[in-house]
This record gives C-alpha cells, sequence and structure tokens, in this order.
C-alpha cells in the first residue's frame, strides 16, 4: 500500500503543477492551454526540467533559472496540498473508489484553485464556481437522489444568507463570490456539514484576522480573502465528513 500511497500522492503532484497553470493563466488572453510556461519577469521560455513538481523549486533554491528573480512559493505549496487532498481522498475512500471517491476529488481539486486565486486575486472566479455549482445539482440529482432536496436548499440557504450581507453591507463586508461559493459548499455538504463548515470558516478567518492587527499586519479595512477560508474548511470536511457528522451528532446529543 506504501507504493500506492507514493504513486497517488505523485499525481496529486501533477495536477497540483496543473493548477497553477491555471491559477496563472485564468481569465488572461492566452487562456490555461495556450502558450507555454515561462518566466514572469524575464519571460524566458520554461523547459521540461524546470517544471517538475516541487523537485524544481529545490533545485533552484526557489529562483528563476535564467534571470534568479524569486519564484513565489504558491507553486510548491498548491502542488503539495493538492498531492495530500489526493491522498487524503484516496485513503478515506479505499477500497470503495466510486463515484463519490471521484466527486469529493473533483470538488476538492476546484476548491482548492479557489483557495489560491481568492488569496492572490481576491477574487472568486465564475469560470470555477458557477460550473461547479451546475455540476453538482445535476450530479446530486441523479446520483444522491434521496438527499437531493436537503442539498439543493442548503446550498441555496447558505447563498441567500452571505448574499443578503453582501447587499446590506454593499459589498464592504464580503464580495458576492463569496456567496456563489457558499451555494457551491451548500450543495455539496449539505446539512448540517455545510452550516458547521461555514460557520467554522469564519471563526478561523476572524482570528487570523484579529492576529494580524494585533502584530500590526493589517487594519480593520485589511481585506481578506475569505473565501480561501472557506474552501479551506469545506475540503477538510469533504475528505472527513464521516468522521466530522459523528462529532457533531455526539455534540447535538449532549446539548
Amino acid at each position: 500500500m506504501f507504493f500506492i500511497y507514493v504513486l497517488v500522492f505523485c499525481i496529486g503532484l501533477i495536477w497540483g503543477s496543473f493548477a497553477n497553470v491555471i491559477v496563472s493563466r485564468l481569465g488572461i488572453k492566452e487562456g490555461i492551454v495556450g502558450g507555454r510556461s515561462e518566466c514572469p519577469k524575464c519571460l524566458a521560455k520554461l523547459h521540461w526540467y524546470d517544471l517538475f513538481p516541487i523537485f524544481s523549486y529545490l533545485e533552484l533554491r526557489g529562483k528563476c533559472r535564467y534571470c534568479s528573480e524569486t519564484i513565489s512559493a504558491r507553486y510548491p505549496l498548491l502542488e503539495s496540498l493538492t498531492g495530500l487532498v489526493f491522498l487524503g481522498n484516496f485513503i478515506k475512500s479505499w477500497p470503495s473508489l466510486d463515484i463519490n471517491f471521484i466527486f469529493s476529488l473533483i470538488v476538492s481539486f476546484l476548491l482548492l484553485l479557489i483557495i489560491f486565486f481568492d488569496w492572490e486575486y481576491f477574487i472568486i472566479p465564475d469560470k470555477i464556481s458557477i460550473p461547479l455549482s451546475l455540476s453538482l445539482i445535476i450530479f446530486n440529482f441523479v446520483f444522491k437522489s434521496t438527499d437531493f432536496f436537503n442539498l439543493l436548499l442548503t446550498g441555496i440557504l447558505s447563498a441567500l444568507f452571505f448574499g443578503i450581507i453582501f447587499l446590506v453591507s454593499n459589498g464592504r463586508w464580503m464580495g458576492f463570490g463569496d456567496a456563489k461559493l457558499a451555494l457551491v459548499i451548500g450543495l455539496s455538504l449539505g446539512y448540517p456539514l455545510a452550516f458547521w463548515s461555514l460557520l467554522v470558516s469564519v471563526w478561523i478567518a476572524a482570528i487570523v484576522g484579529v492576529l494580524m492587527i494585533i502584530a500590526g499586519k493589517a487594519n480593520m479595512k485589511t481585506a481578506m480573502p475569505f473565501g480561501s477560508f472557506m474552501a479551506g474548511v469545506a475540503i477538510i470536511f469533504l475528505i472527513f465528513a464521516n468522521e466530522i457528522e459523528t462529532k457533531i451528532k455526539f455534540i447535538n446529543w449532549i446539548f
């Protein structure tokens, strides 16, 4: 099994490299599949040996081979996290690698894209959130018919809640993209997991914000990529859904 785990992690690294391409190119003229990878500073075309996930970054010591410009740590970080997400989904699903495993893997991967895109650009791209929402509605209707209305209603109410906050604050507290992401999370997790996922992400974002203010790295007007927190917590809930749901039932039983 160890060899299989390593193989799955390496497959995740490769997809993480592709994820970096998407985050870097989504929305630009050349598109995702057009053109070769290049250094954003010196525009030198990168060769295959410059693009090995993680290893090229370590071999180059985080600098461009051609101009010595520092390479963003986002590249190895996203590659590593994608490998871990692939491995986590595999371990939690094994040996039943069924349609639910594929579902969790795809949604987790797209949520990873949202984490880094929102963190870097403070935008949750509609090119990801809208197609994902529509795909989730179709998937839930076909493969999760018994839970379909729970998932659909949870998604709508989650989006409505964050949409109201967006309207009341005139976009100052959060963007409308957060409401679309809440729809995705609700459609993916359903009640009560989606509720707890969103609640935990709010608390984590608040704690990080307070710590940044205390450290002098931010103030009350500093923008926070809240979508990154929402997507990150949602991935954890997706992978460990059964364990978390058991703990939620235990908490409800106590109270």
